[in-house]
């Protein structure tokens, strides 16, 4: 039995084994470079955002149109496509929550002092004066 493909299943499987690929390079880079972690979270959170504002944006410009349907967005699985205005909106949920936690996750962390610093010392106050000595005006 000898197996075939069309262009676009390999187009996809290659397409998902560098997708998986670049996140691995850069999810072990965050582990190393917890900075570098940081910025790709956020940018991250740029992206996820940006498109939660555009999925949300797309339906509501439609209905005021008054267009029954959306033009779908065909994606490159089978039998998937954003055609209906409550799918818009359950993506654009999706990106938005998607986008929040990485944005709360990049300010996580990172509070570590340099080794050299000391602690603020406290103020003094009453109890920590010594006695007074007779005759030395104060």
């Amino acid at each position: 039995m000898v197996m075939t493909f069309d262009f676009v299943t390999i187009l996809l499987c290659v397409g998902v084994f560098l997708l998986v690929a670049v996140v691995g390079t850069l999810i072990t880079l965050s582990l190393i470079y917890p900075r570098l972690g940081r910025i790709f979270l956020r940018v991250i959170a740029a992206v996820a955002l940006a498109l939660a504002m555009a999925l949300a944006t797309w339906p509501t410009v439609s209905m005021i149109r008054k267009e029954p349907h959306l033009r779908p967005i065909i994606l490159p699985l089978p039998n998937s496509s954003i055609g209906e205005i409550s799918e818009a909106y359950g993506w654009s949920g999706a990106m938005a929550v998607l986008g929040g936690l990485a944005l709360g996750f990049s300010f996580m962390g990172g509070g570590k002092k340099p080794e050299g610093t000391a602690p603020p010392r406290p103020e003094p106050t009453a109890g920590d004066l010594p006695p007074p000595i007779e005759g030395v005006p104060r």
